[in-house]
């Protein structure tokens, strides 16, 4: 009887160990189906954007955003390079400030002037290694820096530091970002957002030598540098806006572009 028993428990052991192998079995051959179906449907997508990505391709925006990026591009020309330019107001008074001679307060405009004209190449390789944005907050920085450490200025040959190097490298920083990123987002309409971009200086050479003299008048020279170095803080507005252009591209389809190249090349000719 005992061994009877035994051999029962021993079949029933069997049975269950075959019932669960088959579930397992059931198992895997469903999470198999299930995984081919999500490969399929991963590849049919993967197709459906290729063929997508074949008939659209991808243009700047012309426009949209690009309009904001040209806002910010010509107010960082209009307090940077237009400050720069502005310079001969507050030279005057440097001169009698100090009780220097010409030649002594020349360096301070020759220095800006030269690191302004000079950084050009620096800022395109940071720019290209890291953003458009950041390049031009640190200019943004050492503007407004030299400006505002101006206003404890005890002699000229403080100001060859603060005006000189400071002012001149934040101008030589966040100017020419402002061609790239500008080119960058326009096409059709890139010959009059660079215009109205490089009109910014000139507008700022026109409209800051009043507000200069108008702080001179009313606060020294001092408070004329502190305050012009608050308003140069405003590059940070601007180069908010500076946004990758990748964010902003359009998908255009590849017939309708080379139409537009092809009245391009009929405009140029």
């Amino acid at each position: 009887m005992s061994s009877e028993k035994e051999d029962a428990k021993n079949n029933v052991t069997e049975r269950l160990l075959e019932k669960a192998e088959r579930q397992t079995k059931n198992r895997r051959w469903i999470y198999e189906k299930r995984e081919r179906g999500r490969t399929s449907v991963v590849l049919l997508e993967a197709k459906k954007n290729e063929k997508t990505m074949e008939k659209y391709e991808l243009v700047p925006p012309d426009g949209d955003w690009g309009w904001l990026v040209l806002f910010g591009a010509t107010l960082v020309n209009v307090l940077v390079p237009g400050t720069i330019k502005s310079f001969g107001v507050l030279f005057v008074e440097f001169l009698e400030a100090f009780e220097s001679s010409p030649a002594e307060g020349m360096w301070i405009p020759a220095l800006c002037y030269f690191l302004y004209s000079s950084l050009g190449p620096i800022s395109s390789i940071l720019s290209v290694k890291y953003s458009y944005r950041l390049v031009t907050v640190l200019g943004g920085i050492s503007a407004a820096a030299g400006m505002i450490l101006s206003f404890w200025a005890n002699s000229v040959y403080y100001l060859y530091f603060t005006y000189g190097v400071l002012v001149g490298c934040g101008a030589g920083l966040s100017f020419p970002p402002t061609v790239y990123i500008v080119c960058s987002y326009f096409v059709k309409l890139r010959g009059v957002a660079n215009g109205i971009c490089i009109s910014g200086s000139a507008f700022g050479s026109i409209l800051i030598p009043p507000l200069l003299r108008l702080l001179l008048v009313t606060y020294g020279y001092r408070g004329a540098c502190l305050i012009m170095g608050g308003i140069t803080l405003n590059v940070f507005v601007a180069a908010l806006f500076y946004d990758k252009v990748e964010l902003h591209m359009k998908k255009v389809p590849k017939k309708l572009k080379m139409k537009m190249k092809m009245s391009r090349c009929r405009q140029s000719s």
